[in-house]
């Protein structure tokens, strides 16, 4: 059965979406070669495979439970009813929340306004957004603490899910571990710090530290892998 991931081209860089082949393990970040209306909604990911209806499967949800099927042995979803009840929770978590009040934000206004020409930061957002940010990132070290991984000690969809949004606010310079302006650590999130230390360093995340967005590079940090 052949698959192939690809990105529609109108996808705004640095979206939440992600997919992940087992086994390899791939993560994509969405880029885009083209740059998209600055109010077009997030167009999902796409996988080209044989026997779908339109020869594709859309939508990063629908994507990592097709190649969970497709590909038994090295599954990401957790054993039992309620890990997996856990893990899902976790993963709409990431979607929704992190990626509404502390990533959307600081992507809109750090980069498609100035790539779309549309004013001006707004600064009261962008401190919100950072606000929030580090909020989450403490409740993710909360869950943290006891564990290795964010549904026990196993590596899961959710953990993958998290370090994407995560990896969009390194990339912008803006990680949640530092307190604002200060530069100083932020206080309580040592573990959530070393998880995502460890997800950067994974061969799985090689291909997401390589993408670009158009016009604006990484920060220095976003690359290394001992920060």
């Amino acid at each position: 059965m052949a698959a192939e991931l690809e990105e529609a081209p109108e996808t705004p860089g640095a979206a939440a979406a992600f997919a992940l082949r087992m086994g390899a393990a791939a993560v994509y970040a969405t880029t885009g070669p083209s740059a998209p209306p600055f109010d077009a909604p997030l167009n999902p990911l796409l996988l080209g495979v044989e026997d779908a209806p339109d020869g594709a499967v859309a939508g990063a949800r629908a994507i990592c439970e097709y190649l969970e099927e497709s590909e038994p042995g090295r599954s990401l979803t957790p054993e039992g009813l309620g890990a997996r009840a856990e893990m899902r929770r976790l993963v709409e978590w990431a979607e929704t929340r992190f990626w509404r009040h502390a990533v959307e934000p600081r992507l809109s206004e750090r980069y498609l306004k100035r790539r779309h020409h549309a004013g001006a930061p707004d600064v009261q957002r962008l401190r919100a957004a950072g606000h929030a940010g580090r909020a989450l990132f403490r409740t993710a070290a909360e869950l943290l603490e006891p564990r290795r991984w964010l549904v026990g000690e196993n590596l899961s969809l959710a953990d993958f899910a998290l370090a994407a949004q995560i990896s969009v606010l390194d990339y912008l310079g803006d990680p949640p571990w530092i307190e604002g302006e200060t530069g100083r650590l932020v206080d309580g999130v040592a573990a959530a710090r070393d998880w995502y230390a460890l997800m950067k360093s994974r061969p799985a995340f090689r291909g997401l530290l390589a993408d670009r967005l158009i016009g604006l590079p990484p920060s220095d940090s976003y690359g290394d892998l001992d920060f």
